[in-house]
């Protein structure tokens, strides 16, 4: 298939879900062997000149390529620039099969998941936001299907036809080791987040003879506003990694941790990160929220807990032994290879734009 594959951001960035989605959906269109008419470049209003530039030549070989179908990766932010606008109306107007990837809904939910930013100039940005996304959203009438992580998702919009797309993973196993009694956790430290959980978790984990490590891993700017000063347990041990450089960190560690509030929109939420530590061969321990505590359950890719420290305390307690992680690892692998890696979404959009379906 002849795709164009619009991305609203900049494919160098791996440092979030924004980041790592578009190169693992692009790494799987290319292993798929389709024909790509890439069109990428941040959408910061700084970089709306070079943004600019890449929409007219995405424009310019439009006037003379007729792609099978248009799939466009959203960013965390709606769309920013009126030529990304442009590029749309143009598609609808040529009916060319066109989709789009709705991200997140946070600001749909406002204080649930991202702290409410204090100032006047914060406030001036976020209603500009605002109404960007209102206009995003109606703009996303004009597509063919808005895919969506989840039905929870889905289900705040009217869009003439709505799919969903999950995360996906990869098979990229580390060597089994034997059982050390390690977790990682890498994401945001808000109460949000649960890391204020995690952390009581661990305390009443180590309060006893036996010793369970945490491998922490945070932007440093957030560790600086939270942990700085604070003397670290001897259990604990903190980094400030990103793409590659997680490999190493993940290869140490017995199982992976989320911990999400039990908020509307924690309930709603799919991480990114479930399929990261998935795809290295970690089974989860997660807090019992409703979509993706689902998907831990019905696939057995792990245990749930309730967002309480002794509760998650003993969900990993009852985790961390060789016969479960052994018995976990193999249905995290028969699951992902069967139905759950990035090409089995980009089959699914294939079949959605086209109505062919991968052999």
């Amino acid at each position: 298939m002849k795709v164009l594959y619009v991305v609203l951001n900049d494919l160098g960035r791996k440092d979030s879900g924004s980041g790592v989605r578009p190169n693992c959906m692009l790494q799987a269109f290319r292993e798929r062997g389709h024909e790509l008419y890439v069109l990428s470049g941040s959408q910061d209003f700084d970089h709306a000149k070079s943004r600019k530039e890449a929409v007219e030549k995405a424009l310019a070989w439009l006037k003379d390529n007729r792609p099978d179908f248009c799939y466009i990766e959203s960013s965390t932010y709606p769309i920013l620039n009126h030529c990304d606008y442009q590029l749309i109306r143009y598609l609808h107007k040529e009916k060319i099969p066109s989709s789009y990837f709705y991200r997140d809904i946070y600001r749909m939910l406002p204080g649930q998941a991202v702290d409410t930013r204090k100032g006047w100039k914060n406030r001036l940005k976020d209603r500009a936001l605002h109404l960007l996304q209102l206009h995003t959203d109606r703009m996303l009438h004009k597509l063919d299907v808005v895919y969506f992580p989840g039905q929870g998702y889905a289900d705040y919009f009217h869009y003439k036809r709505t799919e969903l797309l999950p995360p996906g993973g990869d098979v990229k196993f580390i060597p089994e080791h034997p059982c050390t009694k390690t977790c990682i956790y890498v994401g945001g430290l808000s109460d949000y987040y649960g890391y204020p959980l995690m952390m009581e978790a661990f305390r009443l984990l180590n309060a006893g003879e036996e010793t369970y490590k945490l491998i922490l891993v945070c932007r440093e700017d957030e560790y600086q506003k939270h942990c700085s000063g604070k003397e670290l347990p001897d259990w604990l041990e903190v980094h400030h990694a990103s793409g590659d450089a997680l490999v190493p960190l993940y290869a140490r560690a017995d199982a992976g941790l989320l911990a999400l509030s039990y908020n509307e929109y924690g309930h709603l939420c799919i991480g990114i990160k479930l399929f990261q530590y998935l795809s290295y061969g970690l089974p989860v321990v997660s807090t019992n929220v409703k979509t993706m505590g689902a998907i831990i359950r019905e696939n057995e890719f792990g245990v749930v807990a309730e967002p309480n420290a002794q509760d998650y305390a003993e969900a990993i307690r009852s985790l961390l032994n060789e016969e479960q992680l052994r018995s976990y690892r193999r249905k995290i692998e028969a699951s992902l290879s069967q139905r759950h890696l990035w090409v089995h979404r980009v089959d699914k959009i294939v079949e959605d734009m086209t109505g062919v379906r991968p052999e």
